[in-house]
């Protein structure tokens, strides 16, 4: 009963409308009722995602170590003294801390137990968070690259948007900000791809939105599927340049982000929650794509992000790190370039030429 009201509900508030109030035809991935990715995308059937599930709960169990996830709590005196270039925090998921000269960016930040719209069901974090919400430094921006329950999070939004007097800057793709100003939030911005925007700090940072391949959906009704726009983010600040994929499948266009952008200080790249292929692979990177990516992107060095936090897909929880590793041994990639780092890790990025 209480999951027909929330869907009823979820109704209500989308109006039960397709149509799409940023369409540009001009625009490749917009649609008259939502958006698009522009290269041939299909995600899995409902009969394919009954069958998978079925073998996931009639199936062996995957034995998940979450003691094997590297973790450790968050260096208070390090995040709040940052060093003056560029210092980056990873607290699990795709939630990182990026601190560039003065400003704190936080990505798609989700510091609560589910990614869920429940609090009784749904993926359970499986590592503590490393950093309690309260804890945080002052934090000047947020980047969020999608709407699913792993990546925006509203809880975690409202809390930090509540524990500060100046209330940070909110950047979200198109369709989103409409949801984070019904739940409170102060100060929201949207972009489409390609677009960007100017902070107000005496050492103004530039946010851009660039494409991703994936999807959205909030309210778990066909109507709501693609309504908003999904992407990654490139955050440019004192001649560095940051890359934060989201969640993303492979596509063409990091070739492009890359030239126009790059070379990146750092990029932070999924890795995780890509098995079984025939089901992910349109929508989540493996950790050889990811290697790819970061070539793609002519990174420096990348921060493997989207693992060991929450189970959402059939490899084993600690797998990931270890694919990528393997990954690497055939490629020119300094192992220290794109290693993993343990959830609650922080790192001083040391400026290099490019």
């Amino acid at each position: 009963m209480r999951l027909i009201s929330y869907l009823i509900v979820a109704c209500l508030l989308s109006s039960c409308s397709t149509k799409n109030p940023y369409y540009d035809a001009s625009q490749p991935h917009h649609t008259p009722d939502g958006f698009q990715n522009t290269e041939a995308f299909s995600l899995p059937s409902g009969g394919d995602l009954l069958r998978w599930y079925w073998q996931r709960l009639t199936g062996p169990k995957p034995l998940h170590e979450p003691n094997d996830v590297p973790w450790q709590a968050v260096d208070h005196s390090v995040i709040n003294q940052p060093t003056p270039d560029l210092q980056v925090t990873w607290l699990g998921h795709a939630t990182v801390l990026i601190q560039s000269h003065g400003i704190n960016v936080l990505t798609d930040p989700m510091l609560t137990t589910r990614a869920s719209p429940f609090s009784w069901l749904g993926p359970k974090r499986q590592t503590p968070v490393p950093i309690a919400i309260d804890e945080l430094p002052h934090i000047d921006v947020i980047v969020i690259s999608h709407n699913h329950y792993d990546h925006l999070d509203l809880p975690t939004l409202k809390a930090i948007d509540k524990k500060q007097a100046q209330p940070p800057l909110v950047v979200v793709p198109l369709g989103d900000a409409a949801r984070l100003k019904r739940a409170g939030l102060r100060k929201v911005k949207e972009l489409d791809w390609w677009q960007s925007l100017v902070t107000e700090h005496a050492k103004p940072m530039t946010i851009s939105l660039t494409p991703a391949r994936h999807w959205s959906l909030r309210q778990f009704i066909p109507s709501d599927r693609n309504r908003s726009l999904w992407g990654s983010f490139v955050v440019s600040h004192q001649q560095q340049s940051v890359f934060f994929a989201g969640d993303t499948g492979y596509a063409p266009v990091f070739k492009d982000i890359g030239q126009r952008f790059g070379p990146f200080a750092l990029a932070i790249l999924p890795i995780g929650a890509y098995e079984p292929r025939e089901y992910l692979k349109a929508q989540h990177v493996n950790p050889a794509e990811a290697v790819t990516m970061h070539k793609d992107l002519r990174a420096q060095v990348s921060l493997p992000i989207h693992w060991g936090t929450f189970i959402l897909s059939s490899e084993l929880l600690q797998q990931p790190p270890e694919e990528l590793a393997q990954a690497l041994e055939n490629t020119r990639i300094a192992a220290d370039d794109f290693s993993s780092w343990a959830i609650g890790e922080t790192r001083a990025m040391t400026p290099r030429t490019p």
